[in-house]
Order: structure tokens, then sequence, then C-alpha cells
């Protein structure tokens, strides 16, 4: 371990005392030239280093005023905030055309005509448009590396940079739309979609995906009117299905959304978030123990799913099935984060548990996972 050693300074000695020093010039008229203790020799060093501590100083200051700046602005043209994606959009109950991480099913860019080859002399305009293409199809693919490697802001911003390019591209608004959805901007999603549509003749997949973020974004009744235009249009989309009969439970529409979401499952019977969905329309008639089945059938086809774990633990605590409820609570910690699990213990539905002896043993199991997960690896 270093550690700065300061020097003090040697006394002068006789010589040095009686050594006579010149200066240039009196700095003022009548100045002596000869200074027998050195003063003037002194003086100028201390100026020196004085002119040399502020140079530093200076520098310094303007330096850190480059990075602050640097920073802010970085951020202000950024303008998304980084966040931590803790389940996969395919958790939500919600069921996209296509998963946002899944490799582009079309080409990169709309232009679907191929340019025929020309010399900027006979054709200029096609192909500058032939570059335009490419420079989007180039930074959307990237975009698509950073998505796929779990970058989802970085991602974002190498799509908003295609866009720049090429505004109307329906390639790039849809994945936009798809990966807001993954962030949870749920604005941002609606717009964009709004514009793939407009720019692609109300295809199917993104109609689907528009109703996704409408119903998020809190207008599950524009959802569910697009959604019968969808499903009047292709009767065997099954993704609508789904999607309409959770927009529907959103409205608390639950006699309409019943049929939707039993047909889903009639149709895809490993569909383990329509279980969950169905549960809360069993939970709604004060149907428990039916909607505790359902869970578990949830938790049978996704074992990886959190959300049926908490929410059977949840129905368990707010029927008084204390040892249950934990039970549930502990077989979530396997599939989700302590401070996750720690979040739904502070629910209303918790309240008597958290008092109870078994409750304080759990937070204290809670509180040895979380410094489990705080401890290094070992080597």
């Amino acid at each position: 371990m270093s550690s700065n050693v300061y020097h003090k300074q040697p006394q002068p000695s006789r010589n040095r005392r009686d050594r006579v020093v010149v200066i240039d010039g009196p700095s003022k008229p009548g100045a002596p030239l000869n200074d027998p203790d050195g003063k003037a020799n002194q003086n100028t060093q201390k100026t020196i280093r004085i002119l040399i501590l502020l140079v530093v100083f200076m520098g310094g200051f303007l330096f850190a005023s480059i990075k602050i700046l640097e920073v802010l602005w970085g951020r202000k043209d950024r303008s998304v905030r980084r966040i931590t994606i803790s389940q996969p959009v395919e958790s939500q109950p919600a069921v996209l055309s296509r998963p946002a991480t899944a490799a582009p099913s079309t080409p990169a860019t709309v232009t679907v005509e191929p340019v025929a080859p020309t010399t900027p002399e006979t054709d200029p305009m096609r192909r500058m448009n032939r570059t335009t293409s490419e420079t989007v199809d180039t930074i959307y693919r990237w975009g698509k590396v950073l998505e796929d490697a779990g970058e989802f802001d970085g991602a974002l911003a190498r799509y908003r940079e295609a866009l720049d390019v090429d505004p109307g591209n329906v390639t790039v608004l849809a994945q936009i739309g798809r990966l807001t959805i993954k962030l949870g901007q749920y604005g941002e999603a609606v717009r964009s979609l709004q514009k793939a549509i407009e720019g692609a003749n109300n295809n199917p997949d993104i109609m689907n995906d528009l109703g996704v973020a409408l119903t998020f974004d809190g207008q599950p009744r524009e959802a569910v009117m697009l959604y019968d235009r969808l499903l009047k249009a292709q009767p065997d989309y099954e993704a609508a299905l789904f999607n309409k009969g959770y927009a529907l439970v959103q409205m608390r529409d639950y006699s309409s959304a019943r049929p939707l979401l039993e047909e889903y499952i009639n149709r895809k019977p490993d569909a383990a978030m329509a279980f969950g969905v169905l549960a809360v329309l069993e939970l709604a008639e004060k149907n428990h123990d039916k909607a505790l089945l359902l869970l578990d059938k949830s938790i049978a086809l996704s074992p990886g799913w959190s959300m049926p774990y908490l929410d059977a633990a949840a129905i368990c605590a707010s029927i008084g099935r204390t040892s249950q409820a934990l039970e549930y609570l502990t077989r979530a910690l396997d599939v989700t984060s302590p401070s996750d699990v720690y979040r739904h213990l502070q629910t209303e539905a918790f309240r008597d548990i958290r008092v109870s002896e078994e409750g304080i043993a759990f937070e204290r199991v809670l509180a040895e996972r979380a410094r489990e997960r705080l401890q290094p690896p070992a080597p």
C-alpha cells in the first residue's frame, strides 16, 4: 500500500544565506537588488507554485464540468430510463403476435421492390433510396443484437435511430411497439403500433399487439373493439381470443370473458396464463378452492412463472390459511427474487400473517435469502 511522503525543506546553509541573489530588476523604484535572505527567490517559487495549483484546479474543474455535461446530454438524448426486466413479456397476461426477442420474420425494411443496378448519373434518386434502406437495415439489426442480449434500452435507442432515417418503416415501428410493451412504456407502444398499422394495411399481428398495448395503457374498451375487428377478419387468430378475454376481465365483464378464455384453453390446453386469468373469474365469485385449483394447474404448466404462486398465496392469506400462504411464497422464492416476494408480503392480504410467529419467521428466511444473493460467487 503506497502513501504520500512529504519532505521537509532543508534549512539554507550559511553559504546559501551569504550568497547574493540577482534578479532582473527591482519590482518597483528603490527596491534593492541584493537579497541576502533569499526572500525574492522564495517568493518567486511560491508564486510559481500558486500558478501551477491554480492551473491544475481550473483544469480539473473544467474536466469535471465537461463530464457532467456529457452525462446530462447523454440522458437527454437517450430519453430511455434503464429498467430491469424481472419477467419476460410472455409471462405477462397477454399474448403478443410474436415475442419481442424473436428473430424478425419479415425483412428489416419495407422496401420490397429490388433496386435495379444503376449509376448516379442515370438514377440518383433510386441510389439514394437504396442507401437509406441499407442504413435502416444495418441499424435495425444492430438493435436486434442488443435486444437479444438483454440490452433493451440500447436496442430501443438503435430502433429510434433507424426510425429517424425512415419514419414510416413498418418493421421498425412494430418492433418498437413490442419492445416498449415489454419495458412497460405502453403509451409509446400504442403510438408506434398505430403508425405501423397505417403503413401495414391492418396487419393482424400488429393489430393484436396494439390491442395488448391499449389494454395495458388503461384502454381495454378500445382494445376489445380492435379485437372484434381482428376476429371478424380472422376467427382463427388464437392470441386475439385470449387478449380480448383479458381486456374484458380488466373491464370486469367476467361473463363475456369466460367463454373466450375457455375457447382459448380448448385450442391451447397448455396455456398457463389462461388458467391464471380464469382463476380471477372464480375468485370474483368467491370460489376460492376452484381458483386455487386453476392456479395449481397454471403452476404445473409453467413452474418458472412466479405470478400463480403469489396469487395463490394471496388467496390463502385472505381466507386465513396462513401455512398454505407461506408455502406458496416459499415456492415462489425459487423462481423470483426475495424483494419481489417481500413486496407481495407487504400487501393488505398478508396483514395478519406479518404479525404472526410464522410470518415473522418467514421474513427472517427472506432476509437470509437476500443476503445469499448479495454474496459474491465463490471463485
